[in-house]
């Protein structure tokens, strides 16, 4: 965009200067929707933070029940 911007302001043709008009618009609306989706994306990383936390401590949770259990398993096979 900022290439674009530069040679738009270098233009001193009209018909270039049309032209390079063109480009710089097709750039700063290629900017404008890559902004949309990151912006977009962003709003959603607390969404999916809360949903890998709650994933995580699921996953966390069975772990520890699993050697728990494995523990007494072999606590009472030693006795």
């Amino acid at each position: 965009m900022d290439f674009a911007k530069a040679e738009l302001k270098a233009a001193k043709d009209p018909q270039l200067l049309e032209l390079k008009n063109k480009v710089y618009n097709q750039a700063v609306t290629a900017f404008e929707e890559k902004l949309k989706q990151v912006t977009k994306s962003m709003d959603e990383v607390p969404k999916h933070k809360e949903s890998h936390i709650a994933d995580i401590l699921e996953w966390a949770n069975c772990t520890r029940l699993y050697h728990e259990k494995m523990a007494k398993i072999l606590e009472e096979g030693i006795k």
